[in-house]
């Protein structure tokens, strides 16, 4: 309790937070700047556990900082929406997947003012990156911003890669660019 006490009372004195499932109703967390996800979460519980990072605090923080080791963000599906999501640094390696910087897989979603630099290597069959979306079929992708680096490696050429999307099919894409070096080599 004493650590709870304190840390209402002066959250900036908090170094590290160590949360094993949510944080409890009322626990607020604004001075919280980075989050570690390292297993699966969704709905309810991956939603508190990105607003708690991206709770604005001072105004030198515009937004936290989300290190996804579990691929949480692999799908948006009709009426998913991301927003305002600054992917500052996505390191991705992978095979027979869709694969971008903010979601892979792009259903009838929306993302929204969204940026990613993005370093990707992938190998294999049917890679599709992109450093926003990976596949975008029927969703919409506005004011987004695209940079970093794509090497693709497949054995035969089913593969798409592009500055923002890898793949789009019947999607929108309005005001975005990017400034994305694809490589693409096949045997």
């Amino acid at each position: 309790d004493y650590s709870k006490d304190l840390f209402i009372k002066q959250p900036a004195r908090m170094k590290l937070l160590i949360v094993v499932s949510k944080l409890l109703t009322g626990f607020d967390a604004p001075s919280c700047s980075y989050i570690y996800i390292d297993k699966k979460m969704q709905d309810h519980t991956l939603f508190q556990a990105i607003c708690r990072t991206n709770r604005l605090d001072t105004d030198d923080k515009d937004f936290g900082y989300i290190i996804d080791y579990m691929g949480l963000f692999g799908y948006v599906y009709t009426g998913g929406l991301i927003k305002n999501l600054n992917v500052t640094e996505a390191n991705i390696s992978g095979g027979k997947n869709y694969i971008g910087g903010v979601v892979g897989y792009n259903a009838k979603g929306f993302i929204d003012n969204c940026s990613a630099n993005v370093t990707f290597n992938g190998t294999g069959y049917g890679v599709l990156g992109g450093a926003i979306v990976g596949y975008n079929e029927s969703g919409e992708v506005r004011l987004c911003k695209g940079s970093g680096s794509m090497n693709i490696t497949v054995s035969t050429l089913s593969a798409g890669a592009g500055g923002i999307c890898g793949i789009n099919s019947q999607g929108k894409i309005y005001g975005s660019s990017s400034s994305v070096t694809v490589s693409i080599t096949g045997n």
